[in-house]
């Protein structure tokens, strides 16, 4: 019975209507107001910043940009290890994954609610020929 209704009001509700149809007003096409190409705009000027060189106790090559106008530190580790180092692709995506899923006394939750109490942003990536793990945070909070 039900769906004989819900039929029924289906029928009634697609059926023909007697309100006036409305015919769209033609729209003016514009005209152009200029008949050249405006010139390029000057490109702007551009410093790539200078990088400082060292390394760690370990042998690790760090490379460090210093940059005064925000309050942010930026680190990012990248291995020279990706997909293409592995038999199975799936295990470098894996592995970066996990390492974002809590350490210690942390669990995925845990280290989620620290980075948003720290103000910071952890992340891991793993391409096809390397793997990145990043950490943002504001210099306050290191």
């Amino acid at each position: 019975m039900m769906s004989q209704l819900l039929l029924l009001n289906t029928f009634i509700a697609c059926g023909p209507k007697d309100a006036p149809v409305e015919t769209a007003t033609p729209v003016e096409t514009p005209t152009r107001k200029y008949s050249e190409k405006p010139t390029p705009l000057e490109a702007p000027s551009f410093t790539l910043p200078q990088l400082e060189r060292g390394e760690l106790s370990n042998g690790i090559p760090v490379l460090v940009s210093n940059n005064n106008e925000t309050p942010l530190v930026t680190v990012q580790i990248v291995f020279n290890a990706g997909e293409w180092n592995t038999q199975n692709p799936q295990v470098a995506n894996a592995a970066m994954d996990m390492l974002t899923e809590g350490a210690g006394d942390y669990d995925a939750a845990g280290l989620s609610a620290e980075q948003r109490r720290l103000a910071a942003s952890l992340s891991s990536y793993a391409g096809l020929d390397g793997s990145t793990i990043g950490l943002s945070s504001l210099v306050k909070n290191l």
